[in-house]
């Protein structure tokens, strides 16, 4: 019985590390992910600015498709930060 009590015992501290570790990660990429939405928004707002750009549509779709490339990138990095681990 104390046997199986120390291999539970063990499995759960096991889980409980790997938790607290993702949750770090988890806290690492919203911050990054936050970093990367500002330094968009300041992109954005820089453009607008250079180029005096009024909203239209093909601006609208070229932001919009700017946001999702910067986006994909920050997954891209995150998943080989993740299989680096």
């Amino acid at each position: 019985m104390r046997e199986h009590w120390v291999e539970t015992n063990h499995a759960v501290v096991g889980r409980i590390t790997l938790l607290e570790q993702c949750l770090a990660d988890s806290i690492r990429w919203e911050c990054q992910l936050k970093e990367v939405d500002s330094w968009l928004s300041h992109m954005e707002a820089r453009i607008n600015h250079m180029f005096n750009i009024g909203a239209n549509e093909n601006t609208e779709s070229f932001m919009k498709e700017q946001k999702v490339e910067v986006y994909l990138r920050m997954i891209v990095f995150i998943v080989v930060s993740w299989c680096k681990l």
